[in-house]
């Protein structure tokens, strides 16, 4: 698809016409043209073995201009003139250049044209001036735009016998790098952004912010506008270096350090500091130290709705330090500058001569027809007049979501007319024109293009039934959507396996539909991989769904009232983040303290509820972030009390969180004390569970810890207590946890034979001024004792018959014994002779079958068990 079409004659005697021809393509390339026909060319040239005469005119329909190498043999081709013929016909640029003697054909003779004489011809460095007077032709009239190439076909979406042609318009998605051959209407907007880099590239350093509403093209102006524009400034000498831009997701710094990775530089630590970034970026620019590095972040409010509070900080640490020479460009939603201006971090809060906002103004009503007909003339196609009139009425009236509305409209007509090509028996022209009865018919116009999209892509045909409607439905209210602060609807990433299983294979047809997006083991972003998006191991493994634009939460019917039905769901969604965002261990101890309180209030209702899911889904991370103990140094960072990162272990026992309880109990640098807690948290997580996998999973791995780190410790002095206090808290909270767990499956008392559950023992002697304490662990049966009024008990039987009771004699200091009970307890003497009575002594005794309950209970519960059981005879 060539931008340039060099026409040229080979009849020439001397051959000057195809000489010229690879002179000037060499010209050409080196001022940037991407996109330049010659025939003869073995990689942009005419394939071998095809048609040649359509292949030409195709790209005569495609080029922007035309430039003729007029000789007296090149008047005389009569396919030389057909050339001209159809490039003025199609309103094409021809740029005539004589060679040696004027011999222009008579359609451009009222044309001025380039000379390129005898003795040029002979020696090229003689022809500095007429190159130049050339460049500056092309310069006037050619966009930068129409210099760069665009991919013309699109193999990845047919298998069909022939491929779709790449459609110019992205549909619901943002323009990106790619789409800037194809994207027209905010020329000036770009210029006047670029000479705003320019000018703070200049001064040093500083933040610049796009602000815009959603659905005004932020994404597309600074994607497919700005940044091409940048990287040819870049490659010219201007002042900056463009690393490539991307999106914060949930993880601004694994995104940042996919880019640093992908330029060849060593990703940043874990916690990296504003002079370890700055060194990288440093590194980035060893050949031209003198330029600013430009960090470009689309989509910055998303650093505000995941809480990236560390982020934020990290560049505006960054734009403090002396000499930094970096510039943060940034997209930004109108609606979030007033949290960004109020961020702790003070991102914006920077001398005023280093913070820059630029308000994206819409696109102005005349520069609507250069966006619908100018991607389609580049392409070779046409529109039908009466559809663009209709389109451009339809443009008047305005509206937020206007834009991508458009974009997504001209997707489906073009769409309809690739089927139409892929499937005909005969080849039509590549420059049929988009058709108004496909858009007033097919799409039911620019308003119902997205719903008539929804409805034949077949979601509903394979979630018709009630269950899988509704899990469609959850997909989106409790995954997809969220509320802003000013309860406004606005997309957000999924993990999908996050998703109800019931719902994929519906959401799969609206990803095909281009309603929504899934990203890739590598993407970040459905539409951005194709230009940036490298793997690295800091990007999530697991792929992603996402609403294609959020003006689909207003133009689809359907979901605008499934999000109207379920605001108070959002809402309460909403709310749960705010709790969840106080549990940074910055935030004020009685503030976090009245979030955890609230949290686990929620979390405990049933885990079908919308509260329940929403604090998984919203402070599970946060909750996590609780447990992980600080970094061992000289001034540990903050951290919450042992009182609030245990009620964090709660909470994400009753919400079904394994990972950081299973990850804090296996931490060996983890406070005992935590690590005791989750141990429990884990067995009340496992009892909870109605995944009997899981259950039996975090059995044993409690198990595991239980049997595998006995007690066994002599104490003497401060030292042996230490290691005492240092190791059996852990076995007693694992202890419990296993507990827990089993009485999953405990038996009812009668009706079978009790569930063996191990059970921690401790053993305490003392000997010679030393206590010697040792652990084991013994099995024991346990049953459930069900109550009248639904409660149930757990009880041990212990055996029947005679057991020994009582201490060997050469286990203890008898004497000893005897005259402490003497001399501590009346009631320890015989009544008749006054005499000690040794108590412990060992001795066996026969003793009836009884239960024993392992828990306290209360009056209550006594008296019911008392009606319940009959003594055992």
């Amino acid at each position: 698809m060539a931008s340039i079409f060099l026409s040229y004659t080979t009849r020439d005697k001397d051959g000057s016409g195809r000489l010229w021809s690879q002179r000037i393509a060499a010209w050409l390339r080196e001022w940037g043209y991407e996109d330049v026909y010659l025939d003869k060319d073995p990689e942009s040239g005419t394939p071998a073995a095809s048609d040649w005469r359509r292949v030409l005119h195709s790209r005569l329909a495609q080029c922007r201009a035309v430039i003729a190498l007029c000789t007296p043999e090149y008047q005389a081709s009569p396919w030389c003139m057909v050339e001209v013929g159809i490039a003025l016909d199609r309103g094409r640029l021809v740029f005539p250049i004589h060679l040696g003697e004027e011999h222009l054909p008579g359609p451009l003779q009222h044309r001025q044209a380039i000379a390129l004489d005898e003795a040029i011809a002979l020696d090229p460095a003689n022809a500095d001036d007429a190159k130049q007077r050339l460049q500056r032709a092309l310069t006037e009239k050619i966009s930068w735009q129409e210099k760069l190439r665009w991919e013309p076909l699109d193999h990845s979406r047919s298998a069909r016998r022939r491929p779709f042609h790449r459609c110019p318009f992205p549909g619901l998605e943002s323009y990106v790098a790619s789409h800037a051959p194809v994207f027209f209407g905010r020329d000036q907007q770009i210029t006047d952004l670029e000479a705003l880099v320019r000018r703070k590239c200049n001064a040093g350093s500083g933040l610049l912010l796009l602000l815009g509403s959603s659905g005004c093209g932020k994404s597309s102006l600074l994607g497919a506008g700005l940044v091409p524009l940048l990287r040819q400034g870049e490659r010219t000498g201007q002042p900056w270096l463009l690393l490539e831009p991307f999106r914060p997701l949930r993880n601004p710094f694994a995104q940042l350090n996919d880019r640093l990775t992908a330029a060849g530089v060593e990703p940043l630590p874990a916690e990296p500091s504003a002079a370890e970034l700055l060194q990288r970026l440093d590194q980035l620019r060893q050949a031209r130290p003198e330029v600013t590095v430009l960090l470009v972040i689309d989509q910055f409010e998303e650093l505000l709705t995941y809480k990236a509070d560390g982020f934020l900080r990290l560049l505006a640490e960054l734009l403090r330090l002396d000499d930094n020479r970096v510039l943060v460009l940034a997209s930004l939603r109108t609606d979030a500058l007033a949290r960004l201006e109020q961020h702790p971090s003070g991102l914006t809060r920077l001398h005023v001569a280093k913070n820059d906002q630029v308000l994206l103004q819409p696109i102005a009503p005349e520069a609507f027809q250069e966006l619908i007909t100018k991607p389609l003339e580049r392409l070779g196609r046409g529109i039908e007049p009466a559809l663009l009139q209709a389109l451009l009425k339809e443009c008047a009236s305005g509206g937020g979501d206007l834009l991508p509305l458009l974009s997504f409209t001209l997707q489906q007509l073009w769409e309809e007319q690739e089927h139409r090509w892929v499937s005909a028996e005969e080849e039509p022209p590549p420059w049929q024109d988009l058709l108004l009865a496909d858009y007033i018919i097919e799409l039911k116009e620019l308003k119902g293009s997205v719903d008539t999209a929804a409805a034949n892509s077949g979601w509903l045909l394979k979630a018709d039934d009630h269950e899988g409607l509704l899990a469609v439905r959850e997909a989106f209210l409790r995954h997809l959507v969220r509320l802003t602060e000013g309860d406004e609807p606005s997309r957000r990433q999924a993990r999908r396996s996050e998703l109800p299983p019931r719902s994929l294979a519906a959401l799969d047809c609206l990803v095909n539909a281009r309603l929504l997006v899934s990203t890739t083991a590598s993407s970040t972003k459905a539409v951005a991989e194709e230009d940036t998006a490298k793997a690295t191991p800091n990007v999530s493994k697991e792929p992603t769904l996402e609403i294609a634009h959020e003006a689909l939460l207003r133009t689809w019917p359907t979901l605008a009232t499934w999000i109207e039905e379920g605001r108070e769901e959002l809402l309460q969604r909403r709310r749960v983040k705010r709790l969840a965002d106080d549990l940074s261990v910055a935030a004020a101890p009685r503030q976090r303290r009245q979030a955890l309180e609230q949290l686990a209030a929620l979390a405990a209702e049933s885990p079908a509820s919308g509260e329940h899911l929403a604090v998984r889904q919203e402070a599970a991370e946060p909750l996590a972030v609780l447990l992980i103990p600080p970094p061992e140094g000289e001034e540990p960072p903050p951290t919450a009390p042992e009182a609030d990162r245990a009620d964090a272990a709660l909470i994400l026992a009753l919400i079904g969180a394994e990972e950081p309880l299973s990850a804090c109990l296996a931490d060996e640098t983890a406070p005992v004390e935590l690590r005791r807690r989750a141990a429990e948290s884990l067995g009340l997580l496992a009892r909870r569970s109605g995944d009997l996998a899981q259950r039996k999973r975090i059995e044993g791995q409690l198990e595991a810890v239980l049997r595998g780190e006995p007690l066994d410790v002599r104490v003497v002095g401060a030292a042996g207590w230490k290691e005492h206090d240092k190791r059996l808290p852990l076995l007693q909270g694992t202890s419990r946890g296993v507990q827990l767990a089993a009485s999953a499956e405990l038996p009812l008392l009668g009706s079978g034979p009790g569930r063996v559950v191990p059970m921690l023992t401790l053993t305490a002697l003392e000997k010679g001024g030393e206590l010697q304490i040792t652990t084991e662990v013994v099995e024991v049966p346990v049953w459930r004792l069900p109550l009248p009024e639904g409660e149930q008990l757990e009880l041990v039987m212990v055996q029947g018959g005679e057991h020994r009771i009582g201490s060997p004699a050469d286990e203890r200091d008898k004497e000893a014994v005897l005259d402490w009970f003497a001399a501590n307890r009346d009631g320890c003497l015989d009544l008749q002779t006054r005499k000690p009575l040794d108590v412990e002594a060992e001795r066996r005794v026969e003793l009836a079958p009884f239960w024993l309950l392992r828990h306290p209970i209360s009056q209550r519960q006594w008296q019911a068990v008392v009606k319940a059981v009959e003594p055992v005879e």
